[in-house]
This record gives C-alpha cells, sequence and structure tokens, in this order.
C-alpha cells in the first residue's frame, strides 16, 4: 500500500503542526507511522542527523512536509529523485520568499495552505503545483461538548511579535471591566508575563497539550489580533466551543467568519475602541452558539485527510 511519509520541524513536535499531523496518522492509515524530524545541519551532531534523516526521506516516494522549514532542512540534500512526490503544508509567510525557498517550493507537486486567499496568491507565485485550500481540522472527541457559557475573552497563543501580544495588554488595561483567560505557552521567555500578571483582570492558563473545549469554559468571545497567521487553529477550535470570534483579517478569518456572518467582527486593523465595542456587542447580544459549532465541526481529521489522500493518490 502506498504511504506519505510525514516530515517536520522538530520544534513542531510539541506544539500545534505536531499535533495535527500526529492525528492525522492516528485518524488514517495513509501515513508511514513513524514521521521524520529533520534538523538544520548546523552542527556536527546535526549534520550527522540531518544526513540520516535526508538518506531516508530521499528513498521515500510519497513526502508531505510539515512547513517551509523542514522543507529548507531537506533541500539543502543535493540529491532528488524525479519520481518522488513532494507536499508541503504551508502556513503563512512573513517576509519575501529567497530564491532558496523558491527553488524548494518549486519541487513540491502539492501545496496545502489554510485560506481561498493563500491559495490564490501562491497559486500565481508557484503555477505548477497544484495548490489545495485545506483549511484545517479539529478533534471532535476534544470538542465533542460546546464551552459552558461565560463572559470571558479568550485569547491563544505564544508572545510571538506577529501575534501582537501588546495590543492585548492595552485592551486589557483600558477595559478593567472585562476579564481576559491568555491560553498561553512559552511566555516565560518574553518580557509580556510580568506585565500581564499585574493586571487582576487577566487570567493567564499555560499550555501544556492540544485544547479541548473545556479549555474556553466560562469565554464568550475569542480574541486574534495577530498581523499573521495560517489559521489560526484555535479560532477553528474556538468555533467549535461555541465561542464568538473578533480577528484581525489574516489566515483563514474570512474563510470561517464570512459563512457564519460574523464579517463585521472582522478588523482591519488595531483600533481600540472599536474591538472593545465588538466586545461588548458580543457579549450582551442573544444568539445560538449552536450554528458555529456545526459549521466547525465539519472540518474533522476524516474530511483532512480525505483532502490530502486525493491529491497523492486519486
Amino acid at each position: 500500500m502506498r504511504k506519505i511519509l510525514q516530515v517536520l520541524d522538530p520544534s513542531h513536535q510539541g506544539w500545534v503542526l505536531g499535533g495535527i499531523f500526529r492525528e492525522l496518522r492516528e485518524e488514517s492509515d495513509l501515513y508511514i507511522s513513524h514521521p521524520v524530524f529533520i534538523p538544520p545541519p548546523n552542527s556536527i551532531l546535526n549534520v550527522f542527523r540531518w544526513l540520516v534523516k535526508s538518506i531516508h526521506i530521499y528513498r521515500s516516494d510519497y513526502v508531505l512536509f510539515s512547513s517551509l522549514t523542514a522543507l529548507e532542512n531537506f533541500g539543502r540534500f543535493r540529491l532528488a529523485r524525479s519520481s518522488q512526490v513532494l507536499g508541503i503544508w504551508f502556513t503563512h509567510q512573513e517576509f519575501e520568499f529567497t530564491n532558496f525557498e523558491r527553488r524548494q517550493i518549486r519541487r513540491c507537486s502539492y501545496i496545502f495552505v489554510h485560506s481561498e486567499r493563500v491559495r490564490e496568491s501562491m497559486q500565481v507565485e508557484f503555477p505548477k503545483a497544484e495548490v489545495i485550500c485545506m483549511v484545517g481540522a479539529i478533534n471532535l472527541t476534544r470538542f465533542n461538548l460546546p464551552a459552558k457559557s461565560g463572559n470571558k475573552v479568550a485569547w491563544v497563543g505564544t508572545a510571538v511579535k506577529r501575534k501582537n501580544p501588546q495590543f492585548l495588554l492595552e485592551l486589557a488595561k483600558a477595559a478593567p471591566n472585562l476579564n481576559f483567560r491568555v491560553l498561553g505557552k512559552d511566555w516565560g521567555k518574553s518580557d509580556y508575563l510580568r506585565e500581564l500578571k499585574l493586571l487582576s483582570n487577566v487570567e493567564f492558563v499555560e499550555i501544556s497539550e492540544a485544547l479541548s473545549s473545556s479549555d474556553f469554559d466560562e469565554c464568550g468571545v475569542y480574541l486574534m489580533l495577530s498581523q499573521v497567521e495560517g489559521g489560526p487553529m484555535p479560532l477553528l477550535e474556538s468555533l467549535a466551543a461555541g465561542l464568538i470570534p473578533i480577528c484581525m483579517r489574516t489566515g483563514f478569518v474570512e474563510d470561517l467568519l464570512v459563512p457564519l456572518n460574523l464579517q463585521d467582527n472582522i478588523v482591519e486593523s488595531f483600533q481600540k475602541e472599536k474591538i472593545l465595542n465588538l466586545i461588548s456587542n458580543s457579549l450582551n447580544i442573544e444568539n445560538s452558539a449552536q450554528a458555529r459549532i456545526n459549521f466547525a465541526k465539519q472540518f474533522n481529521f476524516d474530511r483532512l485527510s480525505r483532502v490530502i489522500s486525493g491529491a497523492y493518490f486519486d
């Protein structure tokens, strides 16, 4: 039986993409059971590991890379097979592609992206590849029930620059009557955690495993203020939990919010008063969460596996 080898950057092992690729393996027999985590050849020890893993990848007929970083790490292996079928799970790009990045992506037959907007731009950039919008997936066993209702505002992610954590802090300071829950990872490595802990209306929860609907208990709004995103996947998960999202226009925000008639909750830039008004209105309107839950649950791992297998083998 033909199977796909998953190749990931080592940093993905304990974070969102690592979890998604693991759940794909558990959901379907489409994949070789053991993925490859390929490091960059940037040290004597890593060069040996990189070479062994690169030979393994080179010998595989069907390969799916979890990101451009993983593809680049393998791209430094100079041998290539014309019969090998490569695909890349492409999330986002903050800057222009380098020539090396373009060469590596051009080796791929398939480019899987989260949003229709990115699909269109990548198809223009790489016309010989098939660019496929697959949105993403949620684990229905972790989101089999809606979150318990409440009036907290949920924010999810690391404190990296592109996610604009400073905007979250600014909102929390400006609206002490609002309660926020930050579901964060590695905030201790940033300067923001100390400032965040001084705010009595912000609850910080360190993420140690995949999210479930209970993580959003007592929350009514999901807030995403990122400058650049691939998804983000927590947006899809927050919908499955029944929350109302308020988001910057990036990633697959339009793909998810427009069909739900929530396009007015998409903001173009950080406008503090507008966002606070949207939060207040969202927490006070009478609405049924079931439409959001039903919409989100169509994006399950069975569907995602069929999208990927259809590209490689149909």
